[in-house]
């Protein structure tokens, strides 16, 4: 093919520079697969000059993926890359053999020079006899990450070998580790960003006063993840809150998956993250854990780790659920940071009818709120009655659901009392009083019921509305999102409230496909290639 002036494609390259050509390369190994071996194999096979310029340019060699015995292999990709940082993943090898072998030797021999280490889908038993290979000093390493080990099929949580590393990495700053331990008392705990631990065994757990003394030492800690990991509260322990707290001002995202609250407690009392964006606790409930003697003071642990108060609460986001044992809360602080509450083995729907006990329990309740109702689940009348009933300060409600909008509204436009109250007695009989805007958001596909679902909805609206309007409770906003409006009634709405907003249904949610989405963004780049298949 032959471009307008009469030249072919690799005639326009002949005066380009090298450096030019290696930059265009090294752009080709910035995208999917994202590895010189795989990016360039076409390229190497253009003509002898892209083939030369190529392989001499070591700045486009710097990811080895190990996924076989191919010793020589390894040894072509190493010596490409000469010198430079380089990024060895070890993915999903299997047996240890005499390939193996020759290629852990030299990871070894080059360990100086690699920025990041990751072994990927690696069976314990060869994590082991790696790692216990790799006891020379690493001077560049700032990642090293054991992911997604045999774990179900070998449920032993690794001892990673002493040795390893023995003689220090001191550029550390990103640390993952699954179902694999290292001794806290390690070098490899110092000046990290990135902390990630999950299923540790027993006897590497470090005592409160290490864990607090590995805190004290990642002053720059932006991300901490500890599942089964960390200080451990034994059952017969006098004290059940560490005695004071580290302060981790660049800490941001902290996320803490125990089995039981009091160990969440135990672990959250080290710890003080007043730059915290995202708080996330994973627990199970003890049997009969209510709102006022359980939730708020468990939520008020929270909120002191991350150096915030109850009146620091701007909004909540509720999950109430009408079946199953699942519960999501999230608390948004005014800082913009959140806490999030993912726990089990409790009564959604029960939590949220005793909302409004928390006031008396001297909790100050927010002055927004979002509720998410998950698949076909709806609230009752009676249920949204009992919820909102104290919530006389409730100034924004949003409500996100797929079905029972009307059961809400139904709520809002009723009243208790006698039948000629007086101002004080209307406005505290209505179902909050004070609010100003409402948000419905229909979460469901467009379907053939949602002609029908709409005019119900909206029937209820403008029976709530004018209600409200008698006693001079004018909502501020309407707004609806994904439902179908006819003209008239919009009118008919436009009259009932100050504004209103007739919105489009939002765009479905994409998944992430990745198989690394649970993990830190920095893995999560190391690995990228991984994702390519």
């Amino acid at each position: 093919m032959n471009t307008l002036d009469g030249l072919s494609p690799l005639s326009l390259t002949e005066n380009l520079p090298n450096e030019i050509l290696s930059d265009i390369f090294w752009q080709l190994t910035k995208m999917p697969p994202y590895t010189a071996e795989r990016s360039l194999s076409s390229v190497l096979l253009v003509c002898r000059r892209w083939n030369v310029v190529a392989i001499s340019t070591p700045d486009l060699w710097t990811t080895l993926t190990i996924t076989s015995g191919n010793a020589l292999r390894a040894e072509i990709l190493l010596s490409r890359s000469k010198d430079v940082a380089v990024d060895v993943i070890i993915r999903e090898v299997l047996h240890w053999g005499g390939g193996i072998v020759v290629i852990v030797e030299l990871i070894r021999q080059h360990l100086h020079r690699i920025r990041n280490l990751s072994l990927f889908k690696t069976p314990s038993l060869l994590v082991s006899r790696i790692l216990g290979r790799l006891c020379v000093p690493a001077p560049r390493l700032e990642l090293f990450a054991i992911v997604d080990p045999d774990y179900p099929r070998n449920p032993e949580r690794l001892l990673l070998p002493s040795s390893f590393l023995g003689e220090g990495a001191p550029q550390l700053k990103h640390l993952i580790l699954e179902h694999s331990s290292i001794f806290w008392s390690s070098p490899l705990f110092h000046n990290l960003s990135t902390l990630y631990n999950t299923l540790e065994n027993i006897h590497a757990t470090p005592s409160s006063d290490l864990f607090l003394s590995v805190l004290q030492s990642c002053s720059q800690l932006e991300r901490l993840h500890l599942n089964a990991s960390g200080p451990i509260l034994r059952h017969d322990a006098v004290l059940t809150r560490s005695n004071r707290r580290v302060r981790l001002p660049a800490l941001r995202y902290l996320t803490l998956s125990f089995v039981t609250i009091s160990q969440i407690t135990y672990t959250l009392s080290h710890i003080l993250s007043p730059s915290i964006s995202d708080l996330h606790i994973l627990t199970t409930a003890p049997d009969g854990w209510d709102l006022v003697n359980g939730i708020m003071p468990f939520l008020a642990e929270m909120c002191e780790a991350s150096g915030a108060s109850a009146s620091n609460i701007e909004y909540i986001s509720f999950a109430p659920t009408t079946e199953g044992e699942d519960m999501l809360l999230v608390l948004f602080l005014s800082s913009g940071g959140q806490l999030t509450l993912d726990v089990n083995n409790i009564s959604p729907r029960k939590i949220f009818t005793s909302f409004a006990s928390v006031s008396g329990a001297g909790w100050p309740l927010p002055k927004q709120l979002i509720v998410m109702l998950p698949r076909k689940e709806t609230l009752a009348v009676s249920d949204w009655s009992i919820a909102l009933r104290g919530w006389t300060g409730l100034e924004s409600l949003i409500l996100v659901s797929n079905c029972g909008e009307e059961y809400l509204v139904s709520a809002l436009g009723s009243k208790e009392g006698s039948t000629s109250p007086s101002l004080e007695e209307t406005y505290n009989n209505f179902i909050s009083p004070s609010l100003g805007v409402l948000a419905l958001k229909n979460s469901a596909a467009p379907d053939d019921n949602l002609a029908v679902r709409s005019e119900e909805l909206i029937s209820n609206l403008v029976m709530c509305l004018k209600q409200r309007q008698v006693q001079k409770l004018r909502l501020n906003i309407l707004s609806l999102r994904g439902f179908i409006v006819a003209e008239a009634d919009q009118k008919l709405l436009e009259g009932l409230v100050d504004r209103l907003l007739v919105l489009p249904p939002h765009d479905p949610v994409t998944v992430d496909p990745s198989r690394l989405r649970r993990y830190p963004p920095v893995l999560r780049g190391a690995l990228r290639s991984v994702d390519c298949g």
